[in-house]
Order: structure tokens, then sequence, then C-alpha cells
């Protein structure tokens, strides 16, 4: 292709129409200086801007590309061609970027769960906050090359559950591998439960097992895989039990508690490692022959609780921050001795906290 005569031709078909080049720019709706440039050969209109000169003065793009006339008007196949070219030019623009979009999405999501799962120690919950974002990113990226490779979006659609499907494998063999081989915690368990019986063990519920965290944060250590945990514990015949469950939106400092037991009033409260009670805690308190008659087969109990939204301690007449406590409607039940009851506490600070009778357990 001579570029020089194409430019010679371009210059020719312009002064055939009386035209300078700030006319013709304008017409085309580009610089004088891009015209220049084509006229002298320097540079080269592209596919789309070729129909247009084409449809302009009148002639076809093979006489352009030639420099000459031969014919004396574009065809309509001619023209039909041209247009498919410029459109598929364009098409395949658009998806090399998003080919190129798509695998910068991708190395930055791997990069991003790589530096979460590094970075960040196994009982960290951040550090399964950014792998989930990171695996965002990389199914966005996959989305994207797959989009570059395929027009179909079913195709689509299936490469990015493909993926999910395996980074989910992958986390869950990743948390496996960090208990049974390294000791550590699981990353990505869905519960993490507390027992004010049992202080020492922290109890971490994945969706394919249990992992139980013994004596934490002490040189004697030790997370291992259970089959069967239950963290109600047996009940001699003379005990009632209280086993409650948070399930709070977010985590609360302490659980206040005042009970009345056929008459006799006690209290007391509960809270977790570092005065926190995490989100789907379980946390227990017993009564014995000390807080009831033990020759009775059942008791009539009111319960009423208090929620210290922040960790704080309790000011010098032994009472916590207004600002921080939030009281709970009374429960009331008939309680059967030997029996376990459980309450769930919901809400949020917003909304307000509401205790639930929700079964008993023999």
């Amino acid at each position: 292709m001579d570029q020089i005569k194409i430019g010679s031709f371009l210059k020719q078909l312009r002064k055939e129409k009386n035209l300078t080049q700030e006319n013709l720019a304008e017409r085309l709706n580009v610089s004088g200086r891009t015209v220049s440039r084509w006229e002298t050969g320097s540079n080269m209109p592209d596919i789309g801007m070729l129909i247009e000169i084409a449809e302009f003065y009148d002639v076809s793009i093979p006489e352009i590309i030639n420099g000459e006339r031969k014919s004396e008007s574009m065809t309509q196949e001619t023209k039909d061609t041209a247009v498919k070219m410029a459109e598929y030019s364009k098409n395949e623009a658009k998806s090399g970027k998003r080919q190129i979009i798509g695998y910068m999405a991708a190395a930055f999501g791997i990069f991003i769960i790589i530096s979460a799962l590094t970075i960040f120690p196994s009982d960290s919950s951040w550090g399964s906050i950014y792998s989930v974002f990171g695996s965002i990113v990389l199914l966005t990226g996959v989305y994207f090359i797959a989009g570059s490779l395929s027009v179909k979006l079913r195709t689509r659609i299936l490469s990015v559950a493909l993926c999910a499907v395996l980074l989910f494998g992958a986390f869950a063999v990743s948390d496996y591998l960090a208990v049974t081989q390294f000791g550590r915690v699981p990353r990505f368990s869905y519960a993490r439960m507390y027992n004010s019986q049992r202080e020492n063990e922290i109890v971490h519920r994945t969706l394919f097992f249990t992992a139980v965290q013994k004596d934490p944060g002490t040189s004697f250590e030790q997370v291992e895989i259970i089959k069967d945990y239950s963290p109600r514990y047996h009940l001699n015949g003379d005990q009632i039990r209280l086993t409650i469950r948070f399930d709070v939106k977010e985590d609360i400092g302490r659980l206040l508690m005042d009970f009345d037991i056929d008459g006799k009033k006690e209290s007391g409260s509960m809270s977790g490692d570092d005065n926190v009670i995490k989100s789907g805690a379980e946390l227990h308190w017993a009564f014995n022959e000390q807080n009831f008659d033990s020759s009775l087969d059942e008791v009539d109990m009111s319960l009423r609780f208090t929620v210290v939204t922040e960790p704080c301690e309790p000011g010098s007449d032994g009472a916590y921050p207004a600002e921080y406590t939030m009281p709970l409607d009374e429960v009331f039940l008939r309680a059967e001795v030997g029996c376990d009851y459980l309450i769930t506490v919901s809400g949020d600070k917003t909304s307000g906290y509401r205790a639930t009778l929700e079964d008993s357990y023999s």
C-alpha cells in the first residue's frame, strides 16, 4: 500500500470539491492537522473514517486504497463489506479491552486473597473478609475474560460459577489443613461459640467440620477437629440450666441478669473473651439447690436481662454507664428441675434488643 499515493489521491479529491483542509475537517468532524497528515501520507484514516470519506467523495474503498479511480462510485456491496469490517474492528477492540480488564481484575483479586491469607492471623476475621472481597474481584475478572472469548451469556455464568466452586473448595481445604496440619483455627467459620462453663474453649463451626480451640492465647493452645460437640453439659438432677444464644447484629459487651425464683432474688452477669460477647455465641448459667427449694419438681422464674452494648467497666456504685445499657422485656417460665432452657437474645442498638424463650432440653 502506497501511503503517499493515497494521500495525493485524497488531496486531489478535496480540490475537486473546492474545499480547504479546514473545510473538510469540519465536514468530517476531525482536525485540520489530521487531514494534512492523510494527504501527506504520514497517517491513514481508520476503516470507519474511510467509509465516510468514500461516501463524501463518492468513490469506493478500493479506489482510495489504490490511490486512483477505477469506477464511478462505491457499490453497495463494497459499502456493506466495509461497514461490516468497521463493526468487526470495533468489536475486536472492545473485546481486547474487556480481556485486558479481566486479566487485571483477576490478578488483583488473587493478590488480595494471597495478601489477606498471609498478613492477617488465622483468628482474625479481617483475613476472611478480605479473602471474600478478593474472590469477588477475581470472579469479576473471570466474567470479563469469558466475555472476551465467548459472546454467550450462559458460558460466562458457567465460568464464573465454576471458579466460585473452586474458590469455595480451596478455602475449605485450606481451613482443614490449617487445623489438622498447623493447629490453627479455621478462617472461614460461620459461628464462633463461647461457653461460660468451659472458659478455656472456643468452638469454631464451618460448613464441613467443627473445631475446638483449647486454652487460646496460651502456650498450651490446641486446635482439633471433633465429630460431635454439644455446648450443653449433662445436668445433675437438681439443676436448672439456661443456655443463652446471642443472635445479635453486632458484638456486645456484657449481659446483666436479674432472677426471681419463687420469690428468691438473685443477680449476675456474663461476658466472653476480652469483655465481648460475639454474635453467635452461646453462654450458660446454672441454678442449683442453693437457688431454689430442691424438694420441688418445678419452679416459677422471672428473668430480667440488660444488654451492655460496649465493653466497659462499672462505676464506683457498681452500675454501668446508662448510655451503654439497654433493658429487655421480662421473660417468664415454669422451669422443670433437670432441664436446660434456651433463650435467644436478638436485635441491635438501633431497634433494641429482646429475649425470647425458645425451647427446653431435658
